[in-house]
């Protein structure tokens, strides 16, 4: 049913809804359907586009799915990633580069001109790269 969810770009909040939770528990009561936040990482994780204007699409299915307003919304934080900078660009948001994607690059930057000092941070980088891939972060 996740991968359903997440390939067929079934709506995220789908999970939510109480005749959907019924069905499910009908088909198969031990099945455990997966929280938003993890389906929503699913979702953004299946999808092999991943053009501006799909993923403006994805963060207006997330905003409405968190029932919040984007006249509320003050700024996004992205990495640098042209297809990011574009769904930012269609949506007419205020962009934030993120410090933590400039911090990364930096030191990646900084370790192959000058391992000695970045072999701390080379490793962090190799931990945070092996939690993603485990899935033990979004």
């Amino acid at each position: 049913m996740s991968y359903h969810i997440a390939k067929d770009k079934v709506p995220a909040a789908t999970v939510e809804q109480v005749r959907f939770k019924n069905l499910l528990k009908t088909m198969d009561p031990r099945y455990e359907l997966p929280s938003l936040t993890k389906l929503l990482c699913m979702k953004s994780t299946a999808t092999n586009d991943h053009t501006g204007e799909h993923i403006v699409e994805a963060l207006q299915n997330a905003i409405a799915s968190w029932k919040l307003y984007e006249k509320y919304l003050v700024a996004i934080t992205t990495n640098n990633g042209s297809n990011i900078v574009k769904a930012v660009e269609l949506n007419e948001w205020l962009r934030m580069q993120s410090f933590g994607h400039r911090l990364h690059l930096a030191i990646g930057h900084g370790a192959s001109a000058s391992p000695g000092p970045f072999l701390c941070a080379r490793e962090l980088k190799a931990d945070f790269r092996t939690a993603r891939r485990k899935g033990d972060i979004c």
